[in-house]
């Protein structure tokens, strides 16, 4: 192998982590950094073998380049934040409950990488649409991914879902404050 995985994962980690960061600050620079995380992180997927992970970074190319055009389109402004329908969330965890009982049916082991991709797609398209519930699902993908992180011998993507614990929760609670003014004015 031409490259250390342990380097790359190092490299991603510390990408991903600023753009998380600029990403809960709303700077669309956010998007340009996600981009070069995504394309890492599909490299060292496909050479750990975490095939849903690796399809989620996949997917997260194309969701980045509309995230992009979303905020470039119309920079997220207080004014744009907002709570996602009931029925968007009821559906996003209806479709991760399903996934979590076939495969505990199916008896596969599998079922720790396809809830954090799901989970991880739901967020990045509710991210690229504003809504606060991102940062739950954010927060609820880095729980599993550090298990799953641990598992892979993958200690930076570790570090960075720990750190991303703490970033998806305060963001969430900054969000909202932003939020709440405008809702109180209603």
């Amino acid at each position: 192998m031409i490259f250390s995985l342990e380097v790359f994962d190092m490299a991603g980690a510390g990408i991903a982590a600023i753009s998380t960061l600029t990403g809960a600050m709303r700077y669309r620079l956010s998007w340009a950094l996600s981009l070069i995380s995504c394309s890492i992180y599909c490299i060292i997927f496909f050479y750990k073998s975490l095939p849903y992970n690796l399809i989620v970074h996949s997917l997260y190319l194309p969701l980045t380049l509309y995230g992009a055009y979303q905020w470039h389109k119309s920079p997220p402004t207080s004014s744009q934040i907002k709570f996602s329908s009931p029925l968007t969330i009821s559906l996003i965890f209806t479709i991760c409950g399903m996934m979590y009982i076939v495969s505990i049916i199916s008896n596969g082991n599998w079922h720790n990488d396809s809830i954090t991709s799901f989970l991880s797609v739901s967020a990045m398209y509710l991210m690229a649409n504003h809504s606060i519930e991102c940062w739950i699902l954010w927060f609820l993908a880095d729980i599993i991914y550090l298990k799953l992180y641990m598992d892979s011998h993958m200690p930076f993507s570790m570090l960075k879902s720990g750190c991303y614990l703490v970033v998806s929760l305060t963001t969430y609670f900054y969000w909202y404050k932003i939020y709440r003014p405008r809702k109180d004015l209603s």
